[in-house]
């Protein structure tokens, strides 16, 4: 009774494999194609959102390289106008002031790039300049040299302690001189190489004067000039 049990089921054993094997190879033929078709659109996708940007950090007034640059790739949120940006990335420029930076773009985003050296002012707080999705993006950027005003602060009516002088810093801000008798000295930065003005300020509250008082100047990048104030 039991040797015939046995030859019915390795017969239908025997009859069935075939198919399972068959079936088998099919599904995991099938796999493959999706883990295929996965990687193509995936490595579609990356391509299509690669995005590279490269230039040269230069001193604006000389078109000088600037090497040991720091470029910055600053990155700002769309539709959101109290975000403010941030750095997602950052390069050094080589010794002839070029760089290269690589990335994935995200359509969320709006991208820029900035830069930033020693002894010159930085365009970050401006936002940088703008680059668009794709490997096409070439960015010079120009930076302004730095030069030091030496304000020499005298006063000549020592008799007049409310004698004061107002003086507009060059990036923002009051810095306010008084009383009799004071000889001082305040050091601001200022662009070098080009020409800029000084503006301030001479009050006396006892005889109510005013004066406002403008002037131009040119002082060498990366030197100390002298400015007298008198008051």
């Amino acid at each position: 009774m039991i040797k015939p049990y046995i030859l019915i089921r390795s017969s239908f054993s025997n009859a069935i494999l075939p198919y399972l094997n068959l079936m088998t190879v099919k599904a995991m033929k099938n796999i493959y194609l999706i883990i295929l078709l996965f990687a193509f659109f995936s490595c579609k996708k990356d391509k299509e959102t690669q995005t590279s940007v490269e230039g040269r950090i230069m001193d604006k007034t000389s078109n000088a390289p600037i090497s040991k640059a720091e470029v910055f790739l600053l990155r700002e949120k769309r539709d959101c106008w109290t975000c403010g940006s941030g750095i997602t990335g950052r390069v050094k420029s080589d010794g002839n002031g070029n760089y290269f930076m690589e990335f994935d773009w995200d359509n969320s985003y709006h991208y820029s790039v900035a830069s930033s050296a020693n002894m010159f002012f930085s365009n970050i707080e401006s936002g940088g300049q703008s680059i668009n999705m794709g490997k096409n993006n070439k960015v010079d950027i120009g930076l302004q040299p730095v030069t030091y005003i030496d304000f020499h602060i005298i006063n000549v009516d020592t008799l007049n302690a409310f004698s004061q002088v107002d003086l507009n810093k060059y990036r923002g801000g009051v810095a306010t001189f008084y009383g009799g008798g004071l000889d001082t000295h305040y050091i601001d930065l200022a662009p070098g190489n080009v020409s800029f003005i000084v503006h301030y300020i001479l009050m006396n509250p006892i005889n109510s004067t005013y004066q406002s008082i403008t002037n131009p100047m040119y002082s060498p990048s990366f030197d100390t000039t002298e400015f007298s104030i008198y008051y």
